[in-house]
Order: structure tokens, then C-alpha cells, then sequence
């Protein structure tokens, strides 16, 4: 496995016919002077930037922002919001450094995904709030989708749904041959 990659534990599909559901969580602040809106507002730029793309779908910001992390219980966290994957995360002020740290957690498991740190300056925070909610936002959409296409490379075809026998036809077409083309029809 290349590094980013998920390993490669598997759960049954809870909603074989649906596509992933993913809940975005405020950013915890950590540090003298780290504003909570800072958080709040990092947050809502990445469910902006999901919701635009529609897959997987994504919890609004309504009903994410009192679950501040750190989250003692994510697999309940994900029960009670009806979530797939969790997004947590922290942002931190280091001097005139501001460190943005991400993770996507499968709910049911706590397997991180995917990680990532950003490091900017206080003093350009303003012009890059939104290029690093934007990095993180396009970061999330294939790792979730290569998570529930290993998922669903568990189960036979005749148990999933529309969402899951689109992403194995997905992963045929990429191959670019003909048995797998026609395959993926």
C-alpha cells in the first residue's frame, strides 16, 4: 500500500443502496489567541465544498456544530448523526504560524483514512482559509469513494445498491480494456 492509503479493514455496508455520509466537524482550537470561529468557519467551507460535488453527502453545519473535537465516542457520534465518516480536526497558533490539522475517520471503526496538516502564517489567514478548506474538501471526495469501493469489493453484486455497483463500474472502465468495459456496462 502506497502512503495515504487506507488500510485494508472492511465493515458490511450499512446502507448498501445510499450513498456515503460524511459529518464535518468544528475545528477545535488550540493556543493562546486561536479564535473558535476560526474552526466553525473552516468547517462550514469544507461542507460548502462537498455539498457541491453531491457525493458523498454531507451533514450541514447545523447539525454538526456542537460536536466539538476531540469526540469521545465517534462510532455513536456516527450512529447519531447517521454518518459514515467523520471529519475532525484542530487548529493550532505556534507563534506567527497557524498549523491546520485534518483526519477523516471511518465512524463505525475510528480507522483514519486520511490525515493532513496545513501550515500557514497569522498574517495570511485570511487568503488561505479558503484555499485550505478547498484542499481538504477535494482531498476528501476520492478518499471516501476509494473507501466504499473497498467495502463493497467484499460483498457479492447481488447485495449492493445503485452508489456501490456505479463505483465497481468506475473502477473497470479505468482499466481500459475491453472485457473490463463491458463488464462495467
Amino acid at each position: 500500500a502506497s502512503r495515504g492509503d487506507a488500510p485494508t479493514v472492511c465493515r458490511p455496508l450499512s446502507r448498501p443502496d445510499a450513498v456515503p455520509v460524511v459529518a464535518v466537524l468544528p475545528l477545535s482550537g488550540i493556543g493562546e489567541g486561536c479564535d473558535p470561529w476560526l474552526g466553525i468557519g473552516i468547517a462550514e467551507d469544507i461542507v460548502a465544498i462537498l455539498a457541491a460535488v453531491r457525493e458523498p453527502a454531507v451533514i450541514s453545519t447545523n447539525s454538526t456544530r456542537r460536536y466539538v473535537a476531540p469526540v469521545d465516542d465517534i462510532p455513536g457520534l456516527g450512529r447519531t448523526l447517521a454518518a459514515d465518516y467523520i471529519v475532525t480536526g484542530n487548529v493550532r497558533t505556534m507563534d506567527s504560524a497557524l498549523s491546520v490539522s485534518v483526519e477523516l475517520v471511518e465512524a463505525a471503526t475510528c480507522v483514519a483514512i486520511w490525515a493532513h496538516r496545513f501550515v500557514t502564517s497569522v498574517d495570511r489567514l485570511a487568503g488561505t482559509q479558503v484555499e485550505i478548506a478547498n484542499r481538504i474538501g477535494t482531498a476528501l471526495v476520492p478518499r471516501i469513494g476509494a473507501a466504499e469501493l473497498r467495502r463493497s469489493l467484499a460483498i457479492g453484486p447481488e447485495n449492493l445498491g445503485a452508489y456501490h455497483l456505479m463505483l465497481r463500474a468506475r473502477d473497470m472502465m479505468i482499466r481500459l480494456d475491453g472485457p473490463s468495459i463491458e463488464k462495467a456496462g
